[in-house]
């Protein structure tokens, strides 16, 4: 069965992370560490719903500052613009942001 590109892209992403934690620790996860691994992954997680609560932060205020320049360049009868207008293009440099975002965490140019 082929994987698909989001498989590829995902499977990439692990590999990435093993040979970055095998050059930060010398060796690759053992589970036979002394680690509390619990604790590790809470405080991942933890530090995950941060990155996530900036990254959404980052997203709405552009998504504000893209909703006002259209606002501002279309002007549509009785300066009331379709709400599916803003939503689409919001919806599209959302995306374009996501993918630079994807690009510049995998060391893509």
């Amino acid at each position: 069965m082929t994987r698909t590109d989001a498989e590829l892209h995902f499977d990439g992403l692990i590999a990435q992370r093993r040979r970055k934690g095998r050059e930060t620790y010398g060796q690759g996860l053992d589970h036979t560490d002394a680690y509390d691994w619990n604790q590790m992954a809470l405080e991942e997680a933890l530090d995950l719903a941060q990155y996530l609560a900036a990254e959404n932060l980052r997203l709405r205020q552009r998504a504000t500052q893209v909703r006002d320049m259209i606002a501002r360049v279309i002007r549509w009868p009785d300066d009331v613009m379709p709400q599916g207008v803003i939503e689409e293009e919001m919806r599209r440099q959302r995306n374009a942001m996501s993918d630079r975002i994807m690009q510049m965490k995998v060391g893509e140019p």
